[in-house]
């Protein structure tokens, strides 16, 4: 089967197979099998008589053909067997880590904010710049949400991360509120890696575009006095239920409004002037 060249052997090529598929299945019906391996061991056997039979119009056989010809020409096999893999592009985060399936790997610090090739495999990812290969990380047991990161993958301290740090962060934080700047300061204490903290930080204080610095002071009040160390998905929690109990406060005042000053075609039906 490895003979084939070009197009004139195509049609030699598919009699050779068709040939040996009829050979086979005629030869193995005549057997009774109790499980794989005395089905594979006697389709050997079949399979060895076949390319040892001489040609009809020709010397040889097709054994002869393999040892003589092609063998020599075969290349070995490679080490790792053959797996599929899949390429994406993603960016750089400012925290020095990039996301695949929510989950967050790390990347040498110097590519922060360029745009790199994932390669990836069923248990490996592979990070490139261009064909510059950078670092890969295994991805057996991966959480969304959840960082995978080498220490040497990051700067000696944040001021290597430019306009984003933690520094910039906790004066953001001062800005909307006092409260806030409490929860940030001790959501960078409490992380063993401060960049493993930036995405979550900033979400937090995004919160404060729909909701007004003022409420999510205000609920940042009332998450640390129940919780040292609020999360983020506690204060979003907070915040909306408090933006459900306004809305629903402000339908309930406007219905009671209407049923004090509604008057029904009843009313204007009475004869006041007896």
């Amino acid at each position: 089967l490895s003979r084939i060249q070009d197009n004139k052997d195509k049609g030699a090529v598919e009699n050779t197979v068709k040939q040996l598929t009829t050979h086979l299945i005629a030869r193995m019906r005549n057997y009774q099998f109790f499980s794989m391996e005395e089905y594979n061991e006697q389709l050997a056997i079949e399979l060895r008589k076949f390319n040892q039979k001489p040609f009809q119009k020709k010397t040889g056989s097709r054994q002869f053909i393999f040892e003589t010809i092609e063998q020599a020409a075969l290349q070995p096999l490679p080490i790792y067997p053959y797996e599929y893999g899949e390429y994406k592009t993603a960016k750089v985060y400012a925290n020095s880590h990039i996301s695949y399936q929510k989950h967050y790997y790390s990347v040498p610090h110097a590519y922060i904010g360029k745009s790199v090739t994932l390669k990836i495999y069923t248990k490996v990812l592979k990070v490139y710049d261009g064909t510059t290969f950078l670092c890969q990380h295994d991805m057996q047991y991966k959480h969304p949400g959840q960082y995978t990161t080498e220490a040497e993958h990051l700067p000696e301290n944040s001021a290597h991360y430019g306009d984003w740090n933690s520094s910039r962060y906790q004066k953001w934080a001062r800005r909307i509120g006092p409260n806030v700047a409490i929860v940030v300061e001790r959501m960078f204490l409490e992380a063993k890696i401060e960049q493993q903290y930036y995405q979550r930080v900033h979400a937090l204080l995004k919160l404060a575009d729909p909701y007004s610095d003022q409420r999510l002071d205000q609920v940042c009040q009332q998450a640390l006095e129940k919780n040292g160390t609020p999360s983020y998905s506690l204060l979003k929690s907070l915040l909306e239920k408090q933006a459900k109990n306004a809305s629903f406060f402000q339908n309930s005042t406007s219905s009671t409004q209407e049923q004090a000053y509604l008057r029904g075609a009843d009313y204007y039906d009475n004869d006041f002037s007896k």
